[in-house]
């Protein structure tokens, strides 16, 4: 019984530690985009860039 009761004790002293550590934020990700930004077609390239931007 006493080491179930130590188990338990060790088991939320943990997860208390655990749970006042920082939490850090992953580095974004980059996605590539090529489309036609100049030209007659750039209407479309910009609404292109504009939705990934959105996404």
């Amino acid at each position: 019984m006493i080491l179930t009761k130590r188990s338990l004790v060790a088991a939320l002293l943990g997860a208390t530690a655990l749970g006042l550590m920082p939490a850090h934020a992953a580095d974004p990700i980059k996605i590539g985009l090529t489309g036609p930004y100049t030209g007659g077609s750039s209407s479309m390239g910009v609404s292109m860039r504009d939705g990934a931007k959105l996404a």
